[in-house]
């Protein structure tokens, strides 16, 4: 059986839903660029680990990295977060300001 492909809006969404990888974005958006041995969340996980996670976020194409000497030097994508923001534009789409769901309930067309 061949597996399912991912929607890439999952993979997006999916990638930004780990602790550890929104405190990278996070720490990507204030400085802009951050070496792959640099980021703060070593101080509570491993390198393999951290490693694991940037692929995560290259995959989902919220990262992307260019080699400098023997560093690899991160940066957030700006598409990826432009593609954040329509989802959740998409989603509000559909709210009224309180968030609310607009429009006729399942029920609503019933006759009473």
């Amino acid at each position: 059986m061949r597996p399912r492909p991912v929607d890439p809006d999952v993979r997006l969404l999916a990638a930004l839903a780990d602790p550890v990888r929104l405190d990278m974005l996070r720490e990507l958006s204030g400085a802009g660029q951050v070496c792959g041995c640099g980021f703060r969340v070593l101080d509570r996980v491993a390198q393999p680990t951290v490693s694991h996670h940037l692929r995560v976020l290259r995959e989902a194409g919220l990262v992307h990295f260019e080699r400098e000497r023997s560093y690899l030097m991160y940066r957030i994508d700006p598409a990826a977060l432009a593609r954040v923001l329509a989802i959740v534009d998409g989603l509000r789409a559909g709210t009224d300001e309180d968030g609310a769901a607009r429009g006729p309930c399942c029920g609503a067309s019933r006759s009473a």
